[in-house]
């Protein structure tokens, strides 16, 4: 709905004394039809949705100054809220498609972004999101290419009405426009008053005088005190020749004057006093009187006309020549003239009008030429043909005569055949047929005969003809006018068309003699040797293959009875046929007995000639693109650069300690050392920049991250580094460091445990894993190789101190046994002070029981108070043993007594010590993510199938996210650990992923299949947290 409102501002300035007006008039100007909408001093256009780029070209392109819609205010942004609400979103011409990051107003002007600004906080700027729409109340970054509505904005020229003071000057601003009242006057540009204390002239202006005082001043061209002007009249004044003195006159005007040219010239371009000469004969300008049947000649002042050839007149007026009528043409004697009125046109000098001629010469039928000169045509040479096809044609003098050929008749314009066989009018042989041809007749032999037809006619023996007329596997026999056929020997059937072979081999096994089989042959059969034999001309014998040296040269051939072996000499492999002695092809001998070859892996060939490939020069690249790659033979080998480590495949930067690139404050750095055996402390090792030492502890690295990860709190591993090699007591020690994520000591302990018993792993670097050390302060208690070959108890310092703790336990135990059993056969009397009362059987015991309703926790508990408990009979005593060892069991130190547990608002706990939370409200995939987030949680992540067989029978939610997408890059998921997603990826194949499907959904609908989604869209979720202990 537009309202009329008048919102202004009136600014009274005193610098000159001049008035200034600004104001937003909704009165004022004017919209197009196609700008339907008006607010705040702007016109708009609604229109259908497209791409940005369109958008932005066709609102620049409608009206001049029109362009895509700015939203640089509040007052403006709510106004667009309110004016298109019925769009859920549409374009704003806002992009940083020149510069990523640096957004610009789409305002003609290049206006840079400003404040204030609208921004989604949910919705972050992205490389492939350049364009800006509202989108429900606020500004969304989006991909230009989405088709979305959009508006097309035009500012109001309110001065088009003319707003201001006759002596003001209007100026359009946005959405406003400005009036400024003229030197020497005042007031708010509306309204403007003189400073003058007198009545101006109205052919003079108040001006200022000296800066200050102001006075009427005469125009220029009027003089006087300026309430009295007049003219001043310019073309009395002798001494300026303002006028062409000779082609000109002046003429007085109210303050000023003009030049007016004599008839026949004009003004130039130049000053007043220049005239030159009119060309009156110029087509545009249209200026002479002349015949259009004429042409003019301009002359100086002035022009002529004459009449175009073939016409006559005085030029003005000018009439056709009719030359046939007058006998003005040279027409020939057998051509007919035809008057022609010729084309009128200007006439120019060597135009066509010089050549016109106001007649044509045309032959007449029967002859040809160009009218001036005719001869006689001769028709019969003409296109098309004038006779009948079958007539000959025969020129004569101006025309032409036709008659039919022998054997057709008509007038010669239509001829037909005659039918020499109908009438009788030809006599053929007896044994002959006549046949009507086109102007003749034949006589045809009849079938089985031959000769010309009309004297003769005799028997024709077909069998001789080629082809034969009997089929293949027929014989043909002559017959007086006709023939015959028979099956051949060897053929059976009924002829001509079925006869077929004999198979003599099938009807009679025994035909041929071994070695020789039967083969059947197109009417008869051959015995044909076996292979391994050949025919000597009366039999079938042992054929010596090897004299052909059918096998390899570096094979010996053994003939045999029908056949030949090959095989490879000593030193050589393959199946005789081809031998080789390549150390890197690998010969099988099949169940069959064929032997096949081929090249080991890392090498290139034919099987029984292999080169070694180098895997280094291959696409796509085998390392990380932060290793090196050599090639080695049959294989290659990955190297981290300086700077990072890894195996090579996987290279990570040592810059920033071994949890570099891991977000958070969950991951904590965990030191540990092992011996190497066998190993030299060179100076090269000793040096941290050289190859050997980085290729080394790259090597140490990836095996122990590998050892790391095979223990019970895998999941915590996320990066191994080794710091420094040592020598400690003559053994070369690594220190290395490990990143662990949400990882106390005891946890770290127990990684160190694992690793010691891991003694079946692949260890080709002489890493004693038994020696393996948690340095939790120093490393004066670690194992030493010779400690755990048998030098030493082998024990690590703090499993030795539990057990030690253990063995007293069971000790103090088995003592408090022992001393119940006792007194309960004594039955000893005890009397308290106070009555003679007879206590039964019973013992002084002393256990250790807290002041307080629970146990101390390890390991900030004081020391336990000790209290006399009276036991008097065998299940107190054996209550008391019980509470003995759970005192000493919680006071010890070393021995954890709370049970692990989930976080508060967290439930579970039973997978890979993980627990979870489901929230059943639907949010997009960031502000899912934020919430997890807000209590140290992340999205449920999915990244194996042990996880994914779990979550299977979890019933979350029917579609949740998880914590997956490829926001940073296109078909790259990244887990929100930080974490490359692997070969684990259960994607739908019915949903593949589409551009701007970014974020995962775990959804049944697709039986737990992977989903890609829109990450805007709203989806309950699920946040994940490590067990408490």
């Amino acid at each position: 709905m537009e309202t009329s409102v008048l919102v202004g501002f009136i600014l009274m300035g005193t610098l000159g004394g001049v008035g200034f007006y600004t104001a937003n008039a909704q009165q004022l100007g004017f919209c197009h039809q196609a700008f339907n909408v008006r607010f705040l001093g702007h016109c708009y256009w609604k229109n259908r949705a497209d791409r940005w780029a369109s958008a932005q070209s066709n609102c620049e392109s409608i009206l001049a100054g029109s362009h895509l819609l700015t939203d640089m205010t509040e007052e403006k942004h709510q106004e667009l809220l309110n004016q298109f609400s019925d769009l859920d979103s549409f374009w704003l011409g806002l992009s940083d498609r020149g510069t990523e990051g640096s957004f610009v107003w789409d305002d003609l002007a290049d206006t840079p972004l400003g404040s204030p600004t609208q921004w989604d906080p949910n919705t972050p700027n992205t490389g492939g999101r350049d364009c800006v729409a509202i989108t429900g109340s606020s500004w969304v970054p989006m991909d230009c290419n989405t088709q979305l509505p959009y508006i097309c904005e035009k500012d109001v020229d309110e001065c088009a009405d003319n707003p201001c003071d006759e002596h003001a000057v209007c100026t359009n601003t946005k959405g406003s426009f400005t009036c400024t009242c003229d030197d020497g006057y005042t007031g708010n540009g509306l309204t403007c008053t003189a400073r003058c204390s007198q009545s101006c002239n109205a052919s003079a202006l108040c001006r200022s005088t000296d800066g200050s005082n102001y006075a009427c001043v005469c125009n220029d061209g009027f003089e006087g005190d300026g309430v009295t002007c007049t003219d001043i009249d310019e073309c009395l004044d002798p001494d300026a020749a303002r006028c062409h003195v000779e082609h000109g006159n002046c003429v007085n005007t109210p303050g000023s004057f003009d030049c007016f040219c004599n008839p026949g010239y004009q003004r130039t371009s130049g000053d007043l006093h220049e005239c030159e000469d009119v060309d009156e004969c110029l087509a545009i300008k249209n200026r002479h009187p002349c015949s259009p049947d004429a042409h003019c000649d301009n002359s100086i002042g002035s022009f002529r006309c004459d009449c175009n050839p073939g016409y006559t007149g005085n030029g003005y007026e000018c009439v056709d020549i009719d030359e046939c009528a007058t006998g003005q043409h040279n027409c020939h004697v057998n051509a007919d003239c035809v008057n022609q009125v010729p084309a009128s046109s200007d006439h120019e000098e060597g135009s066509e009008h010089d050549a016109v001629v106001g007649f044509t010469c045309t032959c007449k039928p029967g002859y040809q030429g160009d009218g001036v000169t005719c001869e006689d045509a001769d028709e019969c040479l003409e296109t098309p043909y004038p006779c009948d096809a079958n007539a000959d044609c025969t020129n004569i003098v101006s025309s032409y005569t036709c008659a039919c050929r022998d054997g057709f008749q008509g007038d010669g314009m239509n001829c037909t055949d005659i039918d020499e066989c109908a009438g009788g009018q030809v006599q053929c042989h007896a044994l002959a047929t006549c046949v009507n041809t086109v102007g003749s007749y034949l006589c045809r032999c009849r079938d089985g005969f031959q000769g010309d037809g009309i004297t003769s006619c005799a028997d024709e023996d077909e069998c001789l003809a080629t082809p034969s007329p009997c089929p293949a596997n027929t014989d043909c026999t002559n017959n007086v006018g006709s023939y015959s056929c028979q099956c051949k020997a060897g053929f059976t059937g009924t002829p001509p068309d079925n006869c077929i072979d004999v198979d003599e081999c099938a009807n009679n096994a025994q035909l041929c003699n071994a070695p020789s089989v039967c083969v059947n042959t197109p009417g008869s059969h051959v015995c044909q040797c076996t292979n391994g034999y050949q025919y000597d001309g009366s039999q079938c014998v042992d054929a010596n293959e090897c004299d052909g040296n059918p096998c390899d040269p570096n094979a010996d051939c053994a003939n045999t009875v029908g056949s030949y072996t090959c095989t490879c000499r000593p030193g050589f492999v393959g199946n005789g046929l081809v031998c080789t002695d390549d150390p890197n092809t690998n010969c099988v001998t099949g169940a069959n007995g064929v032997i096949t070859c081929t090249c080991k892996p890392g090498y290139t060939g034919n099987g029984y000639t292999c080169t070694d490939a180098d895997e280094c020069a291959g696409t796509p690249r085998r390392c990380h693109e932060q290793a090196t790659c050599t090639n080695t033979l049959g294989s290659f080998r990955c190297t981290c650069n300086q700077g990072y480590q890894g195996d090579g495949l996987t290279c990570t930067s040592t810059t920033g300690g071994v949890c570099a690139g891991f977000a958070g404050g969950s991951h904590g750095t965990h030191t540990y050392q092992v011996v190497l055996d066998g190993v030299t402390l060179t100076d090269e090792l000793r040096d941290t920049n050289t190859e050997p030492y980085r290729s080394l502890t790259a090597d140490i690295a990836v095996l122990v991250n590998n050892v790391m990860k095979t223990t019970q709190h895998a999941g915590k591993v996320k990066n191994v580094l080794v710091t420094r090699l040592k020598e400690v007591e003559g053994e070369v020690v690594a220190v290395y460091d490990a990143c662990l994520e949400n990882a106390n000591a005891a946890q770290g302990l127990e990684i160190q445990n694992n690793i010691q018993a891991a003694s079946s792993v692949d260890n080709t670097l002489g890493i004693n894993l038994k020696t393996a050390c948690y340095l939790e302060s120093d490393d004066s208690n670690c194992p030493t190789s010779a400690s755990v070959s048998g030098g030493g108890s082998g024990l690590n310092p703090s499993t030795a101190i539990a057990l030690w703790v253990s063995l007293a336990l069971l000790l103090l135990l088995l003592l408090l046994a022992l001393c119940c059993a006792w007194r309960h056969h004594r039955g000893k009397k005890y009397y308290d002070d106070k009555s003679e009362y007879d206590y039964p059987p019973s013992i002084h015991g002393s256990v250790y029981h807290s002041p307080q309703s629970h146990v101390y926790d390890y390991p900030t508990a004081t020391a336990p108070t000790v209290v006399p408990i009276k036991i008097y009979n065998m299940s107190q005593c054996f209550v008391a043993y019980i509470m003995t060892f759970a005192v000493l069991w919680s006071t010890t130190d070393g021995m954890p007594t709370n049970k692990a547990q989930c976080p508060e608002g967290y439930t579970d706990g039973q997978f890979a010590e993980l627990c979870f939370r489901h929230v059943r409200t639907p949010l997009p995939y960031g502000k899912a993510a934020a919430e997890c987030d807000s209590d140290g949680g992340k999205l449920i992540t999915d990244k194996n199938r042990a996880k994914h067989n779990y979550l299977l029978k979890r019933d979350f939610a029917m579609s949740y996210w998880v914590g997956l997408d490829d926001l940073e890059e296109e078909n790259s998921f990244v887990w929100n650990d930080g974490e490359v997603l692997t070969d684990f990826a259960p994607f739908s194949k019915t949903y593949p992923n589409q551009q701007n499907n970014d974020c995962v959904v775990l959804s049944r609908l697709t039986d737990m299949e992977w989903l890609p989604s829109d990450c805007h869209q709203n989806f309950e979720f699920v946040c994940q947290k490590e067990l408490l202990w």
